[in-house]
Formats: C-alpha cells, structure tokens, sequence
C-alpha cells in the first residue's frame, strides 16, 4: 500500500510539475508571511490546505481500497502522443484494459523534461483494479515477458 501511495505521489508531482512548482513557491511566501497575516487570510490558505489534504486522503483511501479487494488485470499501450500546453509540452501514454466484457482506458502523463515518465512502463502493464467500478485503478508495475 504504502508502494501505490508513493508511486501515485510521484506521478502526480512528475505529471504536473509546474503547477507543484507553484504551489510549493506560493507556500513558502504563506509560511513566511503567516503571523502579518489577518485573519481572513489565515482561513483562506487554511482552508486551501484542508481541501488538499482532504483529496489526497480521498486518494490514499482509494488505494487501500483496491490493495484490499483489487483485480489484477493487463492493460495494454494504445498509443503515445504529444500536446502542448499554454507554457508546458505533455507526453501522454494511453492504456486500455478490459474486465468483465467490457474495456477501460486511462492516461500517464509527463511534461517537459519529465516526458519519458509518461512512457516508463512499456507497453504492458499490470493494473489494480476496483471491482464495482473498474473505472478506479491505479497501475502496479510493468509486465515482463
């Protein structure tokens, strides 16, 4: 469980490196600028903080969930395809699966100088699954032949 937590950490932080990157930046100024601060401030970061914290823990839930009672299947690489963004390039890497007769796709992403990220898993992988909404997974690794 605690692999998945991780391995979803990175792939947010990699995935969306320019929006952490900001956020981090924003929360050092609110760190150092928290006691001039007036109360209204406070309660709007405070609550920022809160709602963050409150969809990450929706996530790790998540995960628990599918550690507990998750399907393994095999997802297979669609296809590999670049966009770009208003500041940023984005590597996208489409996967599809199927369970119980019908199929499922999701995507792994990356930017920029993290755009291989998005393709470090090969063609096949191996997905955890949630049973009563096989739409819910999260990957567990890549499939050797």
């Amino acid at each position: 469980m605690l692999d998945l937590a991780w391995a979803e950490l990175g792939r947010f932080v990699v995935g969306s490196f320019a929006l952490v990157f900001a956020v981090g930046c924003v929360a050092i100024v609110i760190v150092a600028l928290w006691t001039r601060m007036d109360a209204g401030w406070r309660l709007l970061f405070g609550s920022a903080a809160l709602a963050a914290l409150f969809f990450a823990m929706r996530r790790v839930r998540t995960i628990r969930r599918l550690c507990d009672h998750g399907v393994e299947v095999e997802a297979h690489l669609l296809r590999v395809w670049d966009s770009q963004g208003s500041e940023t390039d984005f590597r996208h890497a489409d996967y599809a699966y199927e369970y119980g007769g019908r199929s499922y796709e999701f995507t792994v992403r990356g930017v920029d100088f993290f755009m291989s990220f998005a393709t470090r898993y090969g063609e096949r992988v191996r997905v955890l699954l949630d049973p009563e909404q096989p739409e819910t997974s999260v990957i567990l690794g890549t499939m050797y032949h």
